[in-house]
């Protein structure tokens, strides 16, 4: 019965009763950000960079919620850089060498890629 209702439920409903620990992660969450991210790599391809090592892991909160991982490469020089995708900005991060992570945007004009 219960079941039943929440299947109902819009994804805004289940993530309410989700931030209150009623309910485990609802699948539709994490589909629409691999969607997202999809989308978003398919952009940068556009812009001219190469995806590889592209894989769907565990974004590491043990909610179950997984994320896109991949390495992109700037096809004009070889640099590389490793980005996860992050669902809270909605855009991928990527690591630097200091060790921190920040958000790729295309305004950097791939400025990280090293």
């Amino acid at each position: 019965m219960i079941e039943e209702i929440i299947k109902d439920m819009s994804l805004k409903e289940k993530m309410s009763l989700y931030r209150q620990g009623l309910i485990s992660l609802p699948q539709e969450y994490t589909d629409l950000h691999l969607e997202k991210a999809e989308k978003r790599l398919n952009e940068l391809v556009e812009l001219g960079l190469e995806v590889t090592n592209k894989e769907i892991k565990s974004q590491g909160w043990g909610d179950g919620f997984k994320v896109i991982h991949a390495t992109l490469i700037d096809k004009r020089n070889g640099n590389t850089a490793n980005v996860k995708w992050h669902d809270g900005n909605q855009e991928f991060f990527y690591k630097s060498d200091t060790g921190g992570a920040f958000p790729l945007r295309f305004k950097d004009n791939f400025k990280f890629l090293r």
